[in-house]
């Protein structure tokens, strides 16, 4: 403070005290945040969950650190308060990642009144001038009995830095988007969780690739590329994790390391239930990537099994010489240059018959094409059907089929330009495919999505249901994951619900033991890995309701050949009231059945007259309103004159010795055909009860696939054999 004298006149002096400020002690403006920015998160929440994170709060500011001492918020956007039990915020840092949970800054609070009513959160967090800001998340405690399609959402109104307030405006404090709450949306894995490698506990930065079934007992199966140093495909190291949950979703088991190859990768895991004994079949890659796959050097395929609803696997086996590669004995495929199966689920036709699609490249440089590699014997063996699909522009590429009622296969297809989902019909059992077609309904954001029978009319269901996932975006960017369902076979997909509209890659469905449904799948924040959540959500969320199984419950069905000739069908199944009587169907190839008898019961039929060959037969339920189901296909074989055909070495270069055996002397007619159906050999013979030797010169014959019957006088077919001409 400084005095000054002033004189104002000759006659008098007067004094005024006057007070100085100089700018140093001029009050101080309030300090204030240089930026609070709001995202949603979106991502979907379970009944129950904890720390379900809903949005998050970045604040930057400028100068030296301060302290953050307060956050006002509503539950604005959210359908009900009562599906939240607490609210809590936590602290990241300068991380932008959820994972692994932060600090957990201030009280714990509970919902307010009202949805729209300010409720603070305060503590104290020292802030720096981060380039990147400090993160706070806004988080939700959920009662167990929320409600399935309720939605969450939170509003930042203001934060108290420095002790200075920073007010949001109406836009920035509540930017678009909320949570949907689901049955379940549980974290399998996320980055840096430890799973066995080499023996030993290992980090993983990356786990992607998801796949899933139910096993036959209703537990959760997962299939899982835990990658580790970096987030690429083959070759790049990485091992294929098994994580399984025994309570429908809610709790996951430790992980099992099933494919681990050393330095070598092993990845993009898809999986088969096979029906008919309950084991779970997982198909994978090994070793090369598809870029470097040749001939001499293809990328691996695999099989392993389980036998005990996923608990433990059998050791792999490598069947790739069994498919493609310059060790494969098919002519067709030995030149290949790579073939690997699509990641996910795949299929078991009606028949039994395990079924996958895989992508080709047929020769270096070339596009890609899509065909099918199958089993007839439980996974052991595997066979591929060489007229594979050109899917026209852009190729196609990971793809997956589901067996219509009718008999014919649909593929649906990754194809990689933007634009519409592309599928492809197959008539005979994927020998040779139809045009390519698009679904009108499905966006394609050239991305692998699952697709999966959930309901049929022929096994029970009073409905016939398909599902498909797809990261539904056609501008090229994998994010908004939807689930699709049809309800005419997959003529069209009317329905559909958005899973997650951030940034989501690959996803794998289920149809779990309590008719819910089950969706593992990717999903990401802008720039950090992946984690893999699995949600659980059920077909009145979907938008289908009347859903119900029908009143015939097969527990059992199978069928013999008997010395008389005939086959005997025995069957056991569960009916009530409304059920009326059973229709016995036969077919020689499995598409056109038709009806042998009707069965009141007891639950037998004797077919007297089976046809030559295989017979596959079918048991048709019918109930008092006509409406029916389906037992499962089985195939009773029938040689009318018993006869067997053993030949060898296969594959041969100049002697096929060939040995008949027969129940009684016979004439026969070998008749030996190319792969296009000209006859090469055709010659007759008499056989005799005991061993008859034949020896077929083929020395000169053209390398390729030969096929030899066995014909009996009246031209019926009684053996077909393959063998191959080095």
């Amino acid at each position: 403070m400084n005095y000054r004298f002033i004189l104002t006149g000759l006659s008098f002096v007067m004094f005024f005290l006057i007070t100085e400020y100089s700018f140093a002690n001029a009050p101080e403006k309030p300090f204030t945040a240089s930026s609070v920015t709001i995202a949603q998160t979106q991502l979907p929440a379970g009944k129950g969950d904890v720390n379900q994170r809903i949005i998050s709060i970045n604040v930057k500011i400028t100068g030296s650190a301060q302290n953050l001492t307060s956050i006002t918020l509503t539950m604005g956007g959210t359908t009900n308060k009562a599906d939240v039990t607490n609210i809590k915020v936590y602290y990241s840092g300068t991380s932008s990642r959820f994972f692994p949970l932060g600090t957990q800054f201030g009280s714990t609070a509970t919902p307010p009144a009202t949805t729209t009513t300010n409720f603070t959160i305060t503590g104290t967090q020292s802030i720096t001038n981060a380039a990147g800001g400090h993160y706070f998340w806004v988080t939700y405690d959920l009662a167990a009995g929320a409600t399935e399609g309720n939605v969450l959402d939170a509003v930042c109104k203001s934060v108290i830095v420095g002790g200075g307030t920073t007010t949001l405006s109406a836009g920035a404090s509540n930017p678009t988007g909320s949570s949907i709450i689901l049955l379940a949306n549980k974290v399998v894995f996320k980055p840096n969780d430890i799973v066995t490698d080499g023996g030993v506990p290992t980090v993983s930065q990356n786990f992607r690739i998801p796949a899933i079934i139910t096993a036959a007992n209703g537990d959760i199966v997962t299939a899982t590329d835990a990658r580790f140093g970096s987030s690429g495909d083959l070759p790049l190291k990485a091992d294929i994790i098994i994580k399984r949950s025994t309570d429908n979703g809610q709790t996951w088991l430790a992980p099992q390391t099933i494919a681990d190859y050393g330095v070598e990768g092993a990845g993009d895991a898809s999986l088969i239930l096979d029906k008919t004994n309950g084991n779970i079949i997982c198909l994978f890659a090994s070793h090369n990537g598809l870029a470097l796959s040749t001939p001499a050097d293809p990328i691996r395929l695999n099989v392993t099994k389980s036998t005990d609803n996923g608990a433990t696997w059998s050791a792999p086996v490598n069947i790739t010489n069994q498919i493609y590669g310059s060790g494969c004995s098919n002519p067709t495929t030995k030149s290949w240059y790579f073939v690997w199966i699509s990641a996910g689920r795949q299929t078991q036709l009606s028949s039994g018959r395990l079924v996958a699609v895989v992508g080709v490249r047929k020769v270096s440089g070339g596009a890609i094409s899509n065909t099918i590699i199958y089993s007839d014997d439980h996974g052991t063996t595997w066979n591929i059907e060489t007229n594979t699909t050109n899917t026209g522009i852009g190729g196609g590429d990971e793809s997956h089929l589901v067996q219509l009622n009718n008999g014919n296969l649909v593929m649906s297809s990754r194809i990689n330009v933007n634009g519409l989902r592309k599928y492809r019909v197959s008539t005979d059992l994927g020998a040779t495919w139809g045009a390519q077609s698009s679904w009108s309904e499905i966006d394609d954001s050239r991305c692998n999505g699952d697709f999966v029978r959930y309901s049929s009319t022929t096994s029970g269901d009073n409905m016939n249901i398909l599902l498909h996932t797809i990261p539904a975006n056609t501008s090229g960017t994998r994010q908004n994951l939807t689930v699709f369902a049809s309800q005419d076979e997959g003529t069209t997909w009317p329905i559909k619900k958005n899973i997650f509209p951030g940034l989501a890659q690959y996803s794998s469905i289920t149809r779990l033991s309590d008719g819910t449904i089950g969706l593992y799948y990717e999903m990401a924040d802008p720039g950090t890995p992946f984690e893999m959540y699995f949600a659980r959500f059920s077909l009145n969320w979907l938008g289908i309701s009347g859903f119900m199984t029908l009143p015939v419950h097969f527990i059992d069905f199978n069928g013999r050949l008997l010395p008389s000739g005939e086959v005997k069908l025995d069957w056991n199944a569960a009916a009530d009231n409304e059920h009326s009587h059973f229709e016995v169907e036969r077919s020689a190839g499995q598409l056109n059945f038709t009806m042998l008898g009707r069965v009141e019961s007891p639950y037998s039929f004797l077919d007297k007259h089976p046809l030559t060959g295989i017979n596959y037969y079918r048991i048709k339920a019918v109930n008092k309103d006509g409406s029916h189901q389906y037992s499962k296909v089985i195939k009773i074989m029938n040689n009318a004159v018993r006869i067997a055909v053993s030949m060898y070495p296969n594959p041969v270069s100049d002697k096929l010795s060939v040995e008949l055996t027969a129940e009684k002397p016979d004439n026969i007619t070998l008749q030996v055909s190319d792969i296009h159906g000209r006859i090469i050999l055709e010659k007759d013979y008499a056989i005799n009860i005991n061993n008859t030797a034949l020896s077929l010169d083929v020395m000169a014959w053209k390398p390729q696939l030969y096929i030899l019957k066995v014909l009996d006088g009246s031209n019926k077919v009684l053996s077909v054999q393959k063998f191959i001409k080095r």
